[in-house]
């Protein structure tokens, strides 16, 4: 596995997990009320987001690099 593949895997799965955290804390917040948990869930998802936007720059600047 190249180090452009590695690390599209990576920002992939690490999106996921922003993801992940972020609804979780959202449904904390539903149950619980807790400003904490809301304030933890924007800032997952803004990273979550953050990420993706990243994730496009570094595709298109690799556009001519191989996989392999």
């Amino acid at each position: 596995m190249s180090l452009k593949a590695f690390h599209i895997f990576f920002i992939a799965l690490s999106i996921l997990m922003c993801i992940g955290i972020g609804a979780f804390r959202a449904q904390a917040y539903a149950e619980n009320g807790e400003l904490g948990a809301l304030a933890q869930a924007a800032v997952s998802f803004a990273a979550g987001a953050g990420l993706a936007v990243y994730a496009k720059r570094f595709l298109k600047k690799t556009k001519g690099f191989g996989y392999l």
